[in-house]
């Protein structure tokens, strides 16, 4: 096949990736745990623990999907919304 046709193969065949919402394009995600001082004590402190987004599995990124649950691939533009089979 020609050049042109592989590169409208190639866009109708990659997802668009958008930044994960969860960790914002981190990859990481960072809360706090109460750690007391004793087990007789009420004092304490909050220790910031930082763990691997599910969401995105750590790539800060996740593909844009559409109602149906279809990616939304680049063949139907940067600003699609829908699939190609919900258009």
């Amino acid at each position: 096949m020609g050049r042109m046709s592989d590169l409208q193969i190639e866009e109708m065949e990659t997802p668009i990736m958008d930044t994960c919402p969860d960790c914002d394009g981190e990859g990481k995600v960072y809360y706090e745990v109460a750690r007391p001082q004793s087990f007789t004590r009420d004092v304490g402190y909050l220790e910031e623990v930082c763990e691997t987004c599910e969401k995105c599995l750590g790539s800060g990124e996740i593909t844009r999907t559409c109602d149906c649950g279809q990616p939304v691939t680049l063949g139907m533009g940067h600003d699609a919304d829908q699939c190609e089979e919900c258009v």
